[in-house]
């Protein structure tokens, strides 16, 4: 858990987060690092359809129970969007990712959560929403990773 960095979005983060995201029935949902699934689950309250990742096998099989009616996919985090079935783009992309850790990798690296939110960026189309739980020092505000931000979203946009 640690290793990969796999901390549960507390439920009151994914009200939030839904909150943010402005959740419709009209929405599909993509929940990359699914995890326990409380960012799907709030999203599923609020209407929407859901496509979800997770990469653990435990907590993939425990997303099935919770969501038999789901597909979930098992890749890693990094790729899951790219590799997901074009059929079902999302509209918005709730997700708590890893803030600089990734599956296989034996070290931590500074721009992972950039790499994450690059990824997600990638798989939305215009008008899509991102909402993005991170640590406050790497939030798109801070001078320190506004540019790294903005390049993130020119590159993957």
């Amino acid at each position: 858990m640690e290793s990969i960095q796999q901390f549960s979005t507390p439920i009151g983060l994914a009200y939030v987060a839904s909150v943010a995201g402005e959740i419709t029935p009209a929405d599909v949902v993509l929940e990359p690092s699914a995890g326990t699934g409380f960012l799907a689950i709030v999203a599923e309250l609020d209407g929407a359809s859901l496509i979800l990742n997770e990469f653990a096998e435990s907590r993939a099989g425990s997303l099935s129970d919770l969501f038999p009616a789901v597909s979930t996919t098992s890749s890693t985090p990094l790729t899951s969007t790219t590799t997901l079935d074009c059929r079902h783009c999302p509209s918005v992309v709730l997700m708590n990712p890893p803030f600089s850790a990734a599956v296989h990798c034996r070290s931590t690296y500074a721009r992972g959560a950039l790499r994450h939110v690059g990824s997600a960026l990638a798989r939305l189309p215009e008008g899509g929403r991102l909402v993005n739980h991170h640590k406050c020092e790497r939030r798109a505000r801070n001078p320190a990773w506004t540019e790294p931000f903005i390049a993130a979203a020119g590159t993957w946009a």
